[in-house]
């Protein structure tokens, strides 16, 4: 048996386990079937078909959903209040609407969150979801947004992608008149080795407006003031380190440049514009 003894001094209490005499073990499963009779076995079966069957009759489902919500409305244990969490740039609306809870009648019990979860991460800019039950009757949602790196141009259609190229929304593009923005065919898949390219120096970085990936093989970096840098389809980091001389010791930039072509190793080809006409040196 157990014994509980109580420490009068500290009020604390210890459990002194007495010797307990250990029955031999038998599996769950023999045990109830050697003490099972044919009949009881033949209620069990028919009793799981009928429970089977009632799940797909709507105006059981119906009854029993009702049943439950008046038992919650009794014990309070209702999704009355939604706790969220995460949310700058996802439409509030759009989030209410993909949790769903239409009913302030309904248990908590009863919110699948899982399927909330899917329909939130089903949001361009939620990039993670989680959905958990504080009781008795809160729904608290946690959400991750998607950080938008550039603006993808195509087809006169503008969208926000992020570092991996994922299209996240076409609404309110004009608050993010910061970003980069990006044109190409095949661009989504190169934005983080972009990014990673022009990174290593964050000034000359700073003065790259646009950019598009030329026939699926290099890039055409567009400058402030609109000058094209062309760079090779090969080795762009190392161009890249040619185009930051160029800018911070030769000075380059205060030339009247239309651009720079870096696409052959070894070679520096500026085009200048002039008065009359357009020159290449």
């Amino acid at each position: 048996g157990v014994k509980t003894i109580t420490n009068g001094r500290n009020g604390q209490k210890r459990i002194d386990i007495m010797r307990i005499h250990v029955k031999k073990i038998v599996p769950v499963g023999r045990w109830i079937y050697s003490r099972l009779k044919l009949w009881q076995w033949l209620c069990i079966v028919l009793s799981m078909m009928l429970y089977g069957a009632v799940a797909y009759i709507p105006f059981v489902q119906t009854k029993a959903q009702g049943l439950q919500s008046q038992f919650m409305a009794k014990t309070g244990l209702q999704a009355k209040q939604l706790l969220l969490e995460g949310r700058q740039n996802t439409d509030t609306s759009a989030v209410v609407a993909a949790i769903g809870l239409k009913n302030r009648q309904m248990s908590i019990f009863s919110i699948e969150v899982s399927a909330i979860q899917q329909r939130l991460e089903n949001l361009g800019w939620v990039k993670n979801a989680s959905v958990s039950r504080i009781f008795p009757d809160t729904l608290y949602v946690v959400i991750q947004e998607r950080v938008p790196v550039a603006v993808l141009q195509r087809h006169r259609i503008f969208t926000l992608i992020d570092i991996d190229g994922f299209h996240i929304s076409n609404d309110n593009i004009e608050n993010f008149a910061d970003l980069k923005v990006l044109i190409g065919d095949g661009v989504e898949e190169q934005v983080a080795a972009f990014f990673d390219l022009i990174s290593t120096d964050a000034r000359l970085a700073s003065m790259v407006t646009s950019a598009v990936y030329v026939s699926n093989r290099r890039w055409d970096i567009i400058l402030q003031g609109g000058i094209r840098v062309q760079m090779p389809a090969d080795n762009p980091e190392q161009a890249w380190q040619v185009l930051r001389k160029l800018v911070w010791e030769k000075n380059v930039l205060a030339r009247p440049i239309v651009a720079i072509d870096l696409r052959v190793k070894g070679r520096v080809n500026l085009k200048i514009k002039s008065k009359d006409e357009d020159k290449s040196t």
